[in-house]
């Protein structure tokens, strides 16, 4: 399933018919696939899997580039995606970086095939909530924790 949020845009020129073909001979190492990300930085650490169509390649980044722009999903990870998220608490972005939980395979294509229109947004502009020192610890605490999880996970998910 190819899952885009409204304000993704196709670079051009793309054939994505003839990408997802290519994508099949890759299908047995993959989960979910990026086509798009908000930190490039955390794909800097990479390896490299293979080359498909039109100058795009195929990695396993070391860290998450996040967003929730553009991706594939095969039917095994939207099933462990429902399954895990019976209690949502966090951004999707961050509950799909989150491999440690879910434990899914996640793949990017390179360059990214999709990219996200620039436009007014009131979403930047919200204040936010006001809290208490303790609610605040409270949550960066458990940041931290995921945080540690996340980083002792990523050299097992690294060479899945």
């Amino acid at each position: 399933m190819l899952v885009l949020e409204s304000d993704v845009g196709i670079r051009q020129p793309i054939d994505l018919g003839g990408l997802f073909e290519t994508l099949t001979e890759f299908i047995e190492s993959v989960d979910v696939l990026r086509f798009h990300g908000i930190f490039e930085h955390n794909e800097l650490l990479r390896r490299y899997l293979g080359e498909l169509d039109q100058d795009l390649r195929l990695y396993q980044c070391i860290g998450d580039p996040m967003g929730g722009g553009a991706y594939l999903l095969t039917p095994y990870a939207a099933k462990v995606l429902v399954s895990k998220s019976e209690k949502f608490y966090q951004p999707l972005d961050v509950f799909l970086g989150s491999t440690w939980f879910h434990r899914l395979r996640f793949r990017t294509v390179r360059p990214y095939p999709f990219y996200v229109k620039q436009f007014e947004s009131e979403i930047g502009d919200r204040k936010r909530p006001k809290q208490s020192i303790l609610k605040r610890l409270r949550i960066e605490a458990n940041r931290c924790i995921d945080d540690l999880k996340r980083i002792s996970y990523m050299p097992i998910d690294f060479f899945r």
